[in-house]
């Protein structure tokens, strides 16, 4: 992508592959992708925020494309994955910033809120619910469990690699190009970079092992039971994935917190509809309210 450059970061214990565009000056957005995503999810995004000034920080995160990939299950709690954060803000010397984040991004967006509640100046969530909603909607949400089948699925050893790998990655891209609303908003050249990003060595177990360490690793008590920074949830209603439910038990989790809904997009937001996601995090990031 033009004015992007990449550049390799040392966090908590690994190496991320960033993409970085932007002024230097400019203030710092940090973006974080999803599952089955990388950086490369923002691709709509990082050029409306740069054209507006901001210098934009979006990390593979640990285990995607060209970042680390450590090894084992622990290595994906969600505590290591909101640290992670924490050390990129180090290393380009913000105290604090804006941390936007879609799907996975989005539960370490809601976790980093808690556990670095002093370094987050705003947050932005796309499509995603608060990590305790969505584990109680497990437990008594029959259909949020119909929902989420996938996620018991993934807490089986190799099965879910080797279907998520079979026909050239077949189903992961269906998931993304079949469900959007927009049909054709994800292209053939887009595939041929989620395959590339996804046939790296150890990529699909790590990417896995973040569903997996969701049971299996516990977080750490947190630092602020409520969140303390500005938080906006973007919720595309087409959403094949995650209920409309959780989003009001979801905002209960932030001292200010607000909703904009997309009506009739799919998870996919970001992609789905990027024009309007851009305006409303533009908006949400000058301080005014796109609700």
């Amino acid at each position: 992508m033009e004015g992007v450059h990449f550049e390799r970061v040392a966090t908590n214990g690994v190496t991320l592959n960033v993409a970085v565009a932007g002024p230097e000056d400019g203030p710092m957005v940090v973006l974080l992708h999803g599952f089955p995503e990388f950086w490369y999810c923002w691709r709509h995004q990082i050029p409306a925020l740069v054209e507006a000034g901001y210098r934009v920080i979006a990390p593979n995160l640990r285990g995607y494309e060209h970042s680390d990939k450590p090894r084992g299950v622990k290595h994906y709690g969600i505590d290591d994955l909101a640290d992670d954060v924490a050390g990129l803000l180090n290393h380009y010397g913000a105290d604090k910033a804006p941390i936007i984040g879609h799907d996975w991004g989005g539960a370490i967006t809601w976790h980093f809120g808690h556990r670095h509640p002093d370094r987050a100046s705003r947050l932005a969530v796309l499509n995603c619910p608060h990590p305790d909603t969505i584990r109680e909607a497990l437990f008594k949400d029959s259909a949020q469990r119909k929902r989420s089948w996938y996620i018991f699925m993934f807490q089986l050893p190799f099965i879910p690699e080797r279907y998520i790998a079979k026909n050239n990655y077949a189903s992961a891209w269906a998931a993304m190009a079949k469900k959007a609303s927009n049909r054709g908003v994800f292209t053939d050249a887009d595939r041929a970079v989620y395959t590339e990003a996804w046939s790296q060595p150890y990529a699909l177990t790590a990417m896995l092992n973040y569903y997996r360490a969701s049971i299996r690793v516990p977080p750490a008590p947190r630092r602020a039971e409520t969140i303390p920074a500005p938080l906006l949830l973007i919720w595309g209603t087409a959403d094949h994935a995650l209920g409309e439910s959780m989003i009001d038990p979801s905002l209960a989790h932030a001292e200010d917190a607000r909703v904009k809904r997309l009506d009739g997009i799919s998870h996919w937001v970001n992609v789905d509809a990027a024009e309007d996601v851009n305006a409303a995090l533009l908006s949400w990031l000058s301080g005014q309210d796109p609700s």
